[in-house]
């Protein structure tokens, strides 16, 4: 037994005061006994035996009178139900209602969406006088501190407010709604408390992360797991991953892809579709045959025709669940490079004849300059540097090693003069320099092996296994080399690296170990120095060009680079294509980007206020939505004895057509106070009458 309002039960310490009464009658008087009263004394005994038994009767009706009626006013509650009395207690009621894509199916009993939007309809017609509630979201963005949803008594407006809940693609969390019904219960006006969870209980609902329990014995939970009844056997097939080979993008260029398909029916399937669209328009599209229950890793590729941000999807033809048939992906094609060359012109004859060429200039726009400009030029407007001298100022240094841990990216090249000053510069960027190696002409120094998976090589050669086959490769002939011992080799010769690449800050750098001129080798003139150079140029200038892929619903922040956000405020491209002036907070890392603020499938551009894209990022349904099958009550039943103490107040309504018959025999309990006053209000007829019968008792003796 319960009690609603407790504090009552103090009053029964008033239960004492006829009991003290009594007792203060009992006193002993002194007895003085005369001669002509003796012959009395035996009729007075049994006169004052029958005044004990009605004082002693009247003691307990007077104490029962205040105990039942203090009882009442306590308002005591009973598990089960009295027969005739049928008045539930008061109950507060929260009903959370799985809105997650995976209901978005339908079996023999309909779409399971509407199922459990009926299901809540039920619960809140089955509402007494006095009840109030509440409906969360399970599957909504504002599942956190700042959604503030109130009870109320409005049977109508709890319906209005279920049938404006919508579907959301991010994946539903029982842990954060308990979390937050427990956080509205506080502030319930009832007693007794009623949790309703209503879900097709796939097991990425019961994702735990942390010690939540419920140890409120007045709250009683309701699981109602929508599709426990179905026989139905979906075919279904869902896009699980997208792997993009390419590693950077220009026009023209073959964009490969391997996407990994999963078959979650107990059925083959036979001659299914894949498509690769750019944005919105089909690219490519491939057949296959998956196995029942299987995964199946699938290539596809399509040529890239123009620059700019690429909002790619793969898509499968429709089936049981829809939602899973897309996978979202987005890269940018990069407009041509604004890169900036410093060095004398000697030194830089060979560079310039390179972007001097027709080929060079519709792809790339170089600017050449004196090594002096580097002082005064503002290198932000450079998506790349190419520093081919050796005489490194003070302000030039710290000028370059600004640019680039904001996000910019350098080529590094030796010149004929090399001091300690330039060594100390490549030595903060991450290259460590050797001594200057000379080899004759008989016995020049080759290249000895490549980092064939890095993108500089994307499509260049064809691999022998993973391997860069270097005889397919026209090797130069190095007569002078300052190679690096440090950084990531992406070309070694026998001595050390001869193109190595280090990370500075947010920004990106490359050191060739030879300058470009005919003193050093022969690499002008080879086919390999053009591919190289422009490979090399695309590769940094190109940093953000594959988009990030993420959940939707990721608790995660993200950082735009510092170079691309020096005003808080963007403009956000959302996949729909609406256009929203936003503001991110600036750190000293960048912009934040809190993953948190959208909840659309798609691909997502960031704008910066130079017009410049800051980001690209892409939010697909997770995976493991994908599940649709019955759910497992057993794995149903063990995640929420972990999250109560309160096994006993656990109850699981699988019978969706007899919803209210089971829900009416599972309540919490009924209020007594009523029966206990009708108690009161028949033990105090009951003292009157004792005591009226009692007086005329006395009065006829």
């Amino acid at each position: 037994m319960n009690f609603i309002n407790p504090l009552f039960l103090i009053g029964l310490v008033a239960a004492s005061i006829p009991v003290l009464l009594h007792l203060l009658n009992l006193r002993k008087l002194k007895n003085i006994e005369f001669s002509s009263l003796k012959f009395l004394k035996e009729l007075q005994k049994t006169k004052i035996k029958r005044l004990k038994i009605k004082q002693i009767i009247l003691l307990i009706l007077r104490t029962l009178i205040i105990t039942f009626t203090v009882l009442a006013f306590a308002r005591p509650i009973i598990e089960g139900s009295i027969p005739g009395f049928e008045n539930y207690a008061k109950s507060s009621i929260i009903i959370l209602i799985d809105n997650s894509y995976s209901m978005d199916v339908s079996d023999e009993f309909g779409n399971r969406f509407v199922q459990a939007k009926k299901s809540a309809e039920k619960i809140i017609n089955s509402m007494k006088e006095g009840d109030e509630a509440l409906i969360i979201e399970m599957s909504s963005i504002n599942i956190n501190n700042t959604f503030q949803p109130a009870f109320t008594k409005n049977k109508d407006l709890l319906i209005q407010s279920l049938s404006q809940i919508k579907l959301q693609p991010i994946p539903a969390s029982l842990d954060n709604s308990m979390r937050l019904a427990a956080k509205f219960f506080q502030n319930a006006n009832n007693f007794a408390k009623e949790l309703f969870v209503i879900s097709d209980a796939q097991k990425n609902v019961f994702h735990s992360e942390d010690s939540l329990k419920l140890n409120n014995k007045n709250i009683a939970i309701y699981f109602i797991p929508i599709g426990y009844s179905s026989n139905s056997n979906f075919e279904n097939l869902s896009v699980d991953s997208v792997d993009v080979l390419t590693k950077f993008f220009t026009i023209g260029k073959t964009v490969e892809l391997s996407v990994t398909v999963k078959n979650h029916s107990e059925k083959d399937a036979k001659g299914a579709l894949i498509s690769l669209l750019f944005n919105k328009q089909k690219v490519a599209q491939k057949s296959f045959d998956i196995s029942a229950n299987s995964t199946k890793t699938i290539p596809i590729a399509a040529q890239i025709q123009k620059s700019g941000v690429v909002s790619a999807s793969i898509e499968l033809e429709n089936d049981a669940f829809l939602a899973d048939n897309n996978r979202y992906f987005g890269f940018i094609v990069p407009e041509k490079p604004n890169i900036a060359i410093f060095g004398e012109h000697t030194n830089n004859y060979f560079l310039k004849a390179l972007f001097s060429t027709d080929d060079a200039q519709n792809q790339i726009n170089a600017s050449f300059y004196d090594e002096s400009s580097v002082d005064n030029l503002d290198l932000n407007k450079f998506d790349c540097l190419i520093l081919n001298f050796s005489n490194y100022s003070e302000n030039k240094k710290k000028r370059i090693k600004d640019y680039v841990s904001n996000g910019g990216s350098a080529i590094f090249f030796p010149s004929e003069t090399i001091n300690d000053n330039y060594r100390n510069l490549l030595a903060e960027f991450g290259f460590n320099l050797s001594d200057k190696k000379n080899f004759s002409e008989k016995s020049p120094a080759t290249f000895s092996n490549f980092d064939a998976k890095h993108p500089i090589f994307d499509g260049m050669f064809k691999l022998s296994g993973d391997a860069i086959n270097v005889n397919q490769i026209d090797n130069p002939k190095i007569f002078t080399i300052l190679p690096a011992n440090s950084g990531f080799p992406i070309i070694e010769f026998q001595d050390g690296f001869f193109l190595s690449e280090n990370q500075f800050g947010d920004g990106k750098c490359l050191y060739f170990a030879v300058a470009p001129n005919l003193n050093w080798s022969n690499f002008p003139l080879l086919s390999l120095f053009p591919s190289l150079i422009f490979r090399s140029v695309f590769y940094l200038s190109s940093s953000i060009t594959l988009g990030y892929s993420f959940d939707v619903g990721s608790r995660q922040t993200v950082m735009i680079p510092k170079k691309l956000s020096t005003n808080p405020n963007f403009k956000l491209i959302d996949p729909s294509g609406n256009q929203t002036i936003v503001q991110f907070p600036l750190l000293q890392t960048g912009a934040a980007l809190s993953l948190e603020l959208f909840n659309e499938t798609g691909v997502y551009q960031i704008i910066n206020s130079q017009n410049k894209i800051a980001y690209v990022f892409s939010l697909n349904m997770p995976k493991n939505e994908s599940n649709i099958q019955k759910p497992d009550i057993s794995t149903l039943l063990s995640h929420l004895y972990s999250k109560t103490t309160l096994n006993k107040n656990i109850f699981i309504l699988t019978n969706y057509s007899q919803l209210s018959h089971d829900l009416k025999r599972a309540r919490i309990g009924t209020e007594i106070w009523s029966i206990l006053l009708l108690l009161a209000i028949f033990c105090a007829i009951a003292e009157m009458i004792v005591q009226k019968v009692s007086k005329n008792q006395d009065f006829s003796e």
